[in-house]
């Protein structure tokens, strides 16, 4: 096949291949609104001829229907360009909202969380105030406890308060009772012990007295004894009485008394009697 170049009135139309490189491409500010609005093309179909058995070539009815495809070319080129500038365009938009959508789904899986986190603590604090509510209620139920104690006890200390009272007004009367009981069981204890002492001075003056008439009766008899013996010895000598009175113990006076009666009597020797009188 040989090559032609653009310039040609030829193309390669006619062997069925089609290349943009033979299409003059006017400038885009020369495109009619009748060459972009046209979609058709009037002539026969390769098939068709082919049907019928003939092939008629006509040079002039080919060219233009060369110029008809390269104004078709041209005109799809340009609705490419302009369908590729409005994909590139949406492709952009596209983009441009994917990664809109993208942030927008990031802030919902962050809200998402947030709103998880948030429920969470809802139900934390959810439970929390339960549980304080549930504090609350037993705290009121061990307060009203405490208070219905607190008037038990307060009721109980009153009584015992009062009972103390009594118990206390009945102990000074004991107490009272005792001091008295036991002034009077000291004094009596002093009665006893002044009674003790005083038996005590009672008896042993009494055992004085008692040695003491002991010792008189002794002496009485001693006396008695020395008389007796005296007498009887003044029967012997025939001594005179007087001598035997004056020769005994006398009394205070009785001394006065016998020497007045016995001054004019002779001083004689005393008599042996004497020597053997008891001691007094």
């Amino acid at each position: 096949m040989q090559r032609r170049d653009s310039g040609d009135r030829s193309t390669r139309a006619s062997s069925g291949i089609t290349s943009l490189g033979d299409v003059l491409v006017p400038a885009k500010d020369h495109l009619t609104s009748q060459v972009l609005r046209s979609s058709s093309i009037q002539a026969p179909l390769t098939h068709e001829l082919q049907r019928l058995g003939y092939f008629n070539y006509d040079a002039k009815e080919w060219v233009g229907r060369n110029h008809k495809y390269k104004q078709e070319v041209v005109r799809y080129g340009h609705f490419a360009l302009a369908l590729e500038a409005e994909v590139n365009k949406l492709e952009q938009q596209f983009e441009a909202e994917s990664n809109e959508f993208r942030f927008l789904c990031e802030q919902v899986e962050a809200a998402q969380r947030e709103y998880a986190n948030l429920e969470a603590l809802y139900k934390q604090e959810q439970r929390d105030k339960e549980e304080a509510e549930r504090a609350l209620l037993m705290a009121r139920r061990r307060r009203d406890s405490q208070q219905k104690k607190h008037e038990t006890l307060k009721k109980e200390v009153g009584e015992l308060i009062t009972n103390l009272c009594k118990t206390q007004d009945e102990a000074e009367k004991k107490y009272i009772k005792y001091l008295e009981t036991w002034t009077e069981k000291q004094r009596v204890i002093q009665d006893r012990q002044r009674i003790e002492a005083e038996r005590q001075a009672l008896e042993k003056k009494t055992e004085n007295s008692l040695r003491e008439v002991q010792r008189l009766e002794e002496s009485i008899m001693g006396i008695r004894f020395d008389f007796q013996q005296a007498w009887s010895d003044a029967k012997a000598s025939e001594i005179d009485i007087i001598g035997l009175l004056r020769a005994t113990k006398t009394r205070p006076g009785e001394e006065d008394w016998f020497a007045a009666r016995t001054r004019a009597l002779p001083k004689t020797k005393p008599p042996t009697w004497a020597k053997t009188r008891s001691p007094s």
